[in-house]
């Protein structure tokens, strides 16, 4: 597990909406509680990101595993999609070849890794180039 220093999660215990994060209303308007913490506490975001969740917690509101992102490192840092079918991240069977095929796809460029004969060596070339691609914001799947 990634490092998140500075405690726990702070769950957020009020309102949430239909995806499972917090909300509330600021000024009439509904905002995100995890982006209201964000900014109350380290400041306004950089234009063009997001705030991505450290811990993974939709309903965190810890500044501290709290960090802007882009809509692309976002994603990157998600868990395992609940359509994945592998159990996986990054390998997916192809009928046609009868083989397991490795792709990511970072900041609107898609890679194919290759084909592969078992879904961990397909998961294991998507992970090596997550890394090189996406650093810290590379997450596979395991947490």
């Amino acid at each position: 597990m990634k490092k998140l220093g500075q405690g726990k999660c702070w769950e957020w215990v009020g309102a949430k909406n239909s995806k499972g994060y917090g909300t509330l209303v600021v000024d009439r308007a509904n905002k995100l509680a995890h982006r209201v913490a964000y900014e109350l506490f380290v400041g306004e975001l950089p234009t063009g990101t997001q705030v991505d969740h450290v811990c993974h917690n939709k309903c965190c509101v810890n500044p501290h595993h709290l960090r802007p992102a882009t809509h692309s490192q976002n994603l990157l840092n998600a868990n395992l999609s609940a359509r994945n079918t592998s159990g996986l991240k990054g390998a997916r069977w192809n009928k046609n070849e009868g083989k397991w095929v490795a792709q990511i796809q970072v900041g609107g460029t898609h890679y194919n890794l290759g084909y592969f004969d078992t879904a961990q060596e397909a998961h294991d070339a998507y992970c090596a180039k997550g890394r090189e691609l996406c650093g810290v914001f590379f997450n596979d799947g395991t947490m």
